[in-house]
């Protein structure tokens, strides 16, 4: 008899291989892999939780492009403490609007089942009602989008508390995206760029480029903490152009090293991500994974590949796909190879001439601390990477590169928390925005899926998910498959009109995190699978 002894705690991964080797014939054995999953409660949601939800499109009638962004403080046990909320948006704001405790009515709330499945429901002072569904990949950070009429996508993370102005210093690389508040929807923008903090309120020297209609310009700035952080992680600064308009942001601060932030003025309409530098390198090498996107001029593009880095200006050995559109027909492109070169002018800031699957593009680099993982500020798989500002007229927009862990893709199994977005550019556009968890059970299925989707005041919830996927073998890292979410009973399709399956492109960072990209015509989804790593 064969007796396995199982590890004393949940290994790196999630999973465990366990192989059975014939004592009569060492040539024979057979391998399988186990999942190792926690379960989720509201106790797993315990703590003080920035939030930062963007929605490229969203409701045309109701707030049109937005972003969200807040901290809550929840206890655990269901109940909301306190905290505080921003909207802004093409048609609707709301600024700096205490949330409600549950202990007042209207009664906020939240619900966490065993598959780390969440709802949120959150009242303010202003009288906003907003309304999320999210899915926890672990206990310090979520997937989330909002299903009460405005969707949008975004991230719920574990703020690291005491917050003071002396924790922002060094610096940092950013990447935003919006649109112009003079001929809203139309002119889609999109900044980048870095900027270094002494640790006592001033912003003493930066780079905002930005890319507002398809022409872009780079000034040099300095600036302020104009609002220290206060309990909530929430402060203000400014931006102060040398020439230009001055630009104010308000942040939420999830540590020292990641910020929340959006364009508070009405200047335009943004809202991104500020990560620290820290030990970053002023170059790329290695293999990487990436993504962009943005705006064309048929509508939104979305593109994602892998590729390597020699180090001294030179890129190859990639592949990518990418998909134009934003409604039915859309054009994909599949497979692709990529190429390009880089350089770095500037101590952490680099140009990128890229050609993939969305054609030849150019970007600026904004490098990230090595020690920081760009899809989860959370997560031990660390690496840094790199920001992206796309700076042709081609796409409006923003991506990353993140480093691939292993060179040796891992097997994609064990419980999986998932986030689609699909932005429809149609006569009246409208977004719709999906988070769900999945079983990966290590042989090419996802089982047993559920997931939220919202589209209008009437969200689809708790509605079936499953999906298959093969690995690339000319291609290791990159993955190929499909989804299926059947249109639930008298509801709306994730995909109208009324398409359950399309086809997708897996590209693996690592053993826990994935980039998603559709591959067929008939929408441009994007998204990610991060492994849940749940108590």
């Amino acid at each position: 008899m064969t007796t396995y002894t199982a590890p004393a705690t949940v290994p790196t991964g999630g999973s465990v291989t366990i192989v059975a080797t014939s004592l009569t014939d060492a040539s024979k054995s057979a391998s399988a892999v186990v999942v190792i999953s926690g379960t989720a409660s509201n106790t797993t949601l315990k703590g003080q939780y920035a939030f930062l939800i963007r929605a490229p499109t969203g409701n045309s009638a109701d707030r049109g492009t937005t972003t969200f962004a807040g901290s809550v403080n929840v206890d655990g046990n269901g109940n909301i403490l306190g905290g505080m909320e921003d909207i802004v948006s093409t048609i609707y704001r709301d600024q700096g609007d205490p949330i409600l405790a549950t202990s007042v009515d209207p009664v906020s709330s939240y619900a966490v089942d065993s598959s780390g499945h969440g709802t949120m429901t959150i009242h303010t002072q202003n009288g906003e009602t907003l309304s999320f569904s999210f899915v926890l990949t672990s206990a310090s950070h979520a997937v989330i989008i909002e299903t009460g009429g405005s969707p949008g996508s975004g991230t719920l993370d574990l703020q690291s508390g005491n917050f003071a102005t002396s924790q922002i210093v060094g610096g940092y690389s950013f990447t935003v995206e919006g649109v112009d508040t003079a001929i809203p929807p139309t002119a889609k923008v999109a900044f980048g760029g870095v900027f270094s903090s002494d640790g006592q309120g001033n912003i003493t020297g930066g780079t905002l480029d930005t890319n507002i209609g398809g022409t872009v310009t780079s000034q040099a700035f300095t600036g302020s903490l104009y609002q220290a952080p206060d309990p909530n992680g929430r402060g203000r600064f400014t931006v102060v152009p040398m020439p230009g308009i001055t630009r104010s942001f308000t942040f939420y601060m999830i540590s020292s090293k990641v910020l929340r932030l959006f364009e508070d003025d009405n200047v335009d309409l943004t809202g991104g991500s500020a990560y620290a530098q820290g030990a970053a390198a002023a170059t790329l090498s290695g293999k990487f994974v990436f993504e962009h996107s943005g705006w064309s001029s048929t509508g939104r593009a979305v593109a994602a590949g892998q590729l390597t880095a020699d180090g001294v200006g030179s890129i190859s050995g990639g592949v990518s796909d990418a998909n134009v559109g934003g409604a039915a027909p859309t054009t994909p492109s599949v497979a692709q190879a990529v190429n390009g070169t880089f350089a770095f002018n500037k101590s952490l800031e680099g140009t990128l001439n890229l050609t993939d699957a969305a054609g030849n593009s150019t970007f600026n680099v904004y490098m990230v601390d090595p020690s920081l993982n760009v899809l989860d500020p959370s997560s031990s798989n660390s690496g840094g990477g790199a920001l992206l500002l796309q700076t042709d007229a081609n796409i409006i927009g923003t991506g990353r590169f993140i480093p691939q862990i292993s060179s040796t893709p891992a097997a994609i199994a064990g419980n999986q928390g998932l986030n689609l977005e699909n932005s429809i550019a149609a006569s009246t556009p409208n977004e719709l925005d999906l988070v769900g968890v999945v079983t990966s059970d290590g042989s090419g299925n996802l089982i047993n899926g559920v997931a939220d989707f919202d589209q209008s005041t009437s969200a689809n919830t708790v509605g079936p998910f499953t999906g298959t996927f093969a690995a690339d073998a000319a291609h290791p890292g990159r993955f190929t498959g499909s989804f299926n979410i059947p249109t639930p009973t008298g509801g709306y399709p994730f995909i109208p009109p009324s398409v359950t399956t399309f086809n997708i492109s897996f590209y693996q960072v690592s053993g826990t995190q994935i980039l998603l990209i559709q591959t067929d015509n008939t929408a441009n989804v994007s998204g990610y699978l991060l492994q849940q790593r749940l108590p």
